[in-house]
C-alpha cells in the first residue's frame, strides 16, 4: 500500500529514545504492509477539527497520528499518548488554498493564545492593505488572511510553527518588498508537487519506507524547499550560482543537483567537488545516504579539490609532487630576510605578499610580479621595492624546485594545464561548494576541468564565510555567471538570534567573484537565547567567568539542564583553547 509521512512525523521520530524509536519503525512497516490489523486500534482523536485525522496504537504508550483520504493513508506524529492526542487537535491537512497543493496547517483557533498579535504593533501593517486573492495565491489559509493582516514586520518569524516553510518565505519577501511569485497550481497528482514535497512525500515501497526511517535525522534527503528542488532539477545555459547563508542549505542542494546531473545521464562525468577533505568526506556521505542501496553512481566523484589536483597528475604519469604548507613557507621566507643585510622590508610583509600576490595568482617570473596590479594590497610599490621583494620569492620558487615541491593553488595550477592538454581528463558537469573559498588557482582548475555550456559549472557558496581566499572577479578566468545567479532564503540550521549577531559583524557589503553584492537577509526556522558576548581583563578573568557558567548550566542536581558531553567549548587556535579552556575545565568538578 501507499502511504506518505510528513517531516512533523520524521520529526517526532527522531525525539523519542531508542528503544521507541526502533519499535515505533517496526510497526510502521506493519502498518504499510497491512493497516487492518486488529493491533492497530484505529479511533479518531476527541476535538480534533480535521475530520480525516486519525491515530492508531503502537504500544501500551505511543501512539501514530495519521491523516486518510480515501487510500492515501499520510503518517503527521508520533508521540505519547497525551501529547499526541493533544498535537492532533491543532493540526489539519489543507487542500484548498492551491489547487494541487497538500499542506500541513496549524488549526488557527489552536494557536491564539500563542501567537502574539499586538493590538498597537510597533510598526505599520505590513500586509493590511493585501487583498484576500493575494495572499491566498501566495498560500496562506482563508482563515489565516485576518491573522496575517494584522502583523507587522517583526511579527512574521512567528508564522514559522505554524504555516508551512514555503507560504512563511513568500511573506517574509513581500515584506521585504521583494517580488515573489505566488504559489502555482500544477497539472500533477498533488503529491508530486514540489510545495507538497516539502513537507509529505510518499512512499511505494517497503524497502522505500525502511530507507527513509533508517535516517530520520536527516531530512534532506526527501524533504526539499520548493526553491532548492527547482535549483536542482534546472536546466542552465551556462555557469550557474547559488548562494546563501551559514545553514541555508547550499551543501544539501549541491548534493542533490549532482546526483540528479549522474543520473540525468549516464553516459557524463559528474564532479562534486569543495575545498576541504573534511567537507568532501562528509558530501560523499550523503551522496550515499541519498542514494540507498543503489549507491553512488560510478559516473560521480566527490573529492576535494587539491586531491583531485593531486589525481590528475597520478592519471597523466607525472612525476609526483609534494605540498608545501604554507607553514614551511614562511619559515623559509624568515630564514632568508634574516640572511639579508639591512632588508628594507619585515618578514610579516613578505610572507603576505607572498601568500596573497605571488602564489595566490601564480606569478612565477620577475616580468609577471613587476606588471602584477596588486588589487586591494594598500601598500604601493615602485620597481625598486618590487625588485627587492622579488630577490626573495625568486630564492623560494628556487628552493620549492629543489625540493620538488608545490603550493596547494600551484598544484591546481599544474594540473589544469594538464586537462587542457588531455581531453579526456574533463568532466561534462562539475558541482562546487563553498565556492566563497575557492582562489584563482583552485578556479582555474574548474574551468579547465568542463567545457563551457549547457549544465557546465555550479557554483555555492557565501561571501560572508569567506576564510582562505580574498575577492576576485571570476571572469578573469573565464567563469561567466550573469543572469544566472539564484539566493536561498530560509536558513534551517542557525537561530535567528545567532543569525543577526552574525551578520552585524560584517560591517562591509559582501561582493563575490561575479561582481554582485550578496543580500544577507534570510528567515530563520529555528529560534533561540540571544547570544551574550562578555568582555574579559584578562585571560585569567575569562577562564574564572567561563568555569561559572559551565558550572551553571550542568548544575548540582540530579538532573542538571545540560549534560557534560551536550557542551562544546570553541576557541581561535589550540593554544587558546589550552591555555584558556583547560583552566576553566580544571575548576568545574
Amino acid at each position: 500500500m501507499d502511504i506518505a509521512f510528513t517531516d512533523t512525523f520524521q520529526k517526532s521520530l527522531t525525539r523519542l529514545g531508542s528503544v521507541d524509536r526502533q519499535t515505533a519503525k517496526e510497526r510502521v512497516v506493519d502498518f504499510q504492509l497491512n493497516p487492518s490489523q486488529g493491533s492497530f486500534q484505529h479511533k479518531k482523536p476527541v476535538g480534533a477539527r480535521d475530520p480525516n485525522i486519525w491515530y492508531c496504537r503502537i504500544n501500551d504508550d505511543l501512539r501514530m497520528i495519521y491523516h486518510r483520504n480515501r487510500e492515501l493513508w499520510t503518517l503527521l506524529y508520533v508521540d505519547r499518548h497525551d501529547p499526541a492526542m493533544k498535537w492532533s487537535t491543532r493540526k489539519q491537512i489543507d487542500t484548498d488554498t492551491t489547487p494541487g497543493v497538500m499542506r500541513l496547517v496549524e488549526v488557527k483557533e489552536a494557536i491564539q493564545n500563542r501567537l502574539i498579535i499586538e493590538d498597537d504593533p510597533k510598526g505599520p501593517l505590513i500586509f493590511a492593505n493585501y487583498t484576500n486573492d493575494f495572499l491566498l495565491s501566495l498560500g496562506v489559509p482563508a482563515d489565516w488572511t485576518e491573522t496575517v493582516r494584522n502583523l507587522h514586520d517583526d511579527q512574521i518569524e512567528q508564522l514559522i510553527d505554524y504555516l508551512p516553510d514555503a507560504v512563511v518565505e513568500r511573506l517574509y519577501m513581500v515584506s521585504k518588498g521583494k517580488v515573489v511569485a505566488p504559489s502555482k497550481p500544477l497539472d500533477v497528482d498533488p503529491l508530486d508537487h514540489p510545495e507538497t514535497n516539502s513537507q509529505i512525500v510518499r512512499v511505494r515501497s517497503e524497502l522505500e519506507l525502511t530507507r527513509a526511517l533508517d535516517y530520520p535525522w536527516a531530512l534532506w534527503t526527501v524533504f526539499l524547499h520548493p526553491e532548492q528542488r527547482d535549483i536542482v532539477s534546472a536546466q542552465s545555459s551556462g555557469t550557474s550560482k547559488v548562494f546563501g547563508t551559514a545553514g541555508t542549505g547550499k551543501t544539501v542542494v549541491c548534493v542533490h543537483r549532482a546526483v540528479e546531473l549522474a543520473k540525468r545521464d549516464p553516459n557524463s562525468s559528474v564532479l562534486l567537488t569543495t575545498f576541504t577533505t573534511s567537507l568532501s568526506t562528509h558530501m560523499k556521505n550523503m551522496v550515499q545516504i541519498l542514494c540507498g542501496e543503489t549507491g553512488i553512481p560510478e559516473n560521480l566523484n566527490v573529492v576535494n579539490i587539491h586531491k583531485l589536483a593531486s589525481d590528475v597528475w597520478s592519471t597523466t604519469s607525472q612525476k609526483a609532487f609534494r605540498v608545501i604548507t604554507d607553514n614551511e613557507i614562511d619559515h623559509m621566507i624568515e630564514n632568508i630576510v634574516s640572511g639579508i643585510p639591512s632588508y628594507p622590508f619585515p618578514a610579516s610583509f613578505v610572507k603576505s605578499e607572498w601568500k596573497w600576490v605571488v602564489n595566490y595568482w601564480g606569478l612565477d617570473d620577475w616580468e609577471s610580479y613587476r606588471a602584477f596590479p596588486r588589487r586591494g594590497r594598500g601598500t604601493r610599490l615602485g620597481a625598486i621595492q618590487r625588485n627587492q621583494l622579488w630577490t626573495v620569492f625568486q630564492l623560494v620558487i628556487n628552493e620549492m624546485k629543489v625540493q620538488q615541491k608545490v603550493s596547494f593553488s600551484g598544484s591546481c595550477r599544474k594540473s589544469a594545464k594538464l586537462i587542457l592538454e588531455d581531453a579526456s581528463l574533463k568532466y561534462e558537469h562539475v558541482v562546487v561548494d563553498e565556492s566563497q573559498d575557492f582562489g584563482p588557482g583552485e578556479m582555474k582548475l574548474v574551468r579547465a576541468l568542463v567545457n563551457e555550456g549547457k549544465d557546465d559549472i555550479m557554483l555555492a557558496g557565501d561571501s560572508g564565510q569567506r576564510i582562505y581566499r580574498i575577492n576576485y572577479p571570476w571572469s578573469e578566468l573565464g567563469i561567466d555567471i550573469r543572469g544566472r545567479s539564484r539566493k536561498l532564503n530560509i536558513n534551517y540550521r542557525t537561530t535567528a538570534q545567532i543569525a543577526r549577531l552574525a551578520n552585524g559583524l560584517q560591517n562591509q557589503p559582501q561582493i563575490d567573484g561575479d561582481g554582485e553584492t550578496e543580500d544577507r537577509t534570510t528567515l530563520s526556522l529555528l529560534d533561540g537565547e540571544t547570544p551574550q558576548i562578555v568582555r574579559c581583563n584578562s585571560q585569567e578573568s575569562e577562564s574564572e567567568i567561563l568555569a561559572i557558567w559551565l558550572m551553571e548550566l550542568i548544575g548540582e542536581d540530579a538532573d542538571p539542564r545540560f549534560k557534560a558531553h551536550e557542551i562544546a567549548v570553541f576557541a581561535r587556535n589550540r593554544r587558546i583553547l589550552a591555555k584558556v579552556g583547560g583552566a576553566a575545565l580544571s575548576m568545574v568538578p
